[in-house]
Order: structure tokens, then C-alpha cells, then sequence
């Protein structure tokens, strides 16, 4: 997922990361479109911010603190949103003028 929102969402931030697309999603989430008409509940950068948000935090990504493996139905959850995701978004998204 990095590897295809970075360079379209903050393609000038040195060190970006997951967090730093998610961030400038909520940030500005009437600015992006992944060409799904948006509701009155949520627009698609909202939608998108929040499904990263959903997958992103995992318990033992970067050492410290508490460890916890994920089940292997969690792997198999995030595996299956980070395809929905990218999915969405290859070649889809868009930032609004």
C-alpha cells in the first residue's frame, strides 16, 4: 500500500510512511477520489483514511513496548483490505483540485 499511495498522496515527504497518508487524508479528505460516488456519512477520503487506520496498527510492527502477534485471522483480515484498498485506488485515485 505504501509503495502506490505515497508517490500519489504525499509524494514529497521525506521518510512517509502509512501514517504520513493517512494523516494527510484526514487532513484534506475532500481533496481525493477513487471515483466511488461519496454518501452523506463519509466522502472518499474519509473512507479511505479510515480503512488504513483500520489496518494499520499492529502491536508488534516496530519493536518496543508491548508485543503481540497478530492471529492469523487478523493477517488474513488485513491482507484482504489491503487488497480492497489497493484495488480502489490503483490507477483510481485522485486528488481534487
Amino acid at each position: 500500500m505504501e509503495e502506490l499511495l505515497i508517490p500519489i498522496v504525499i509524494p514529497n515527504k521525506l521518510k512517509a510512511n502509512l501514517g504520513g497518508v493517512a494523516g494527510e487524508l484526514k487532513a484534506n479528505p475532500s481533496k481525493w477520489s477513487f471515483n466511488l460516488p461519496a454518501n452523506d456519512a463519509r466522502g472518499n477520503g474519509e473512507t479511505l483514511e479510515g480503512m488504513i487506520r483500520h489496518l494499520w496498527p499492529n502491536p508488534d510492527r516496530h519493536g518496543g513496548g508491548a508485543k503481540r502477534s497478530p492471529t492469523q485471522s487478523e493477517a488474513e483480515a488485513v491482507v484482504q483490505m489491503a487488497i480492497a484498498i489497493i484495488e480502489l485506488c490503483r490507477g483510481r485515485l485522485t486528488k481534487l483540485p
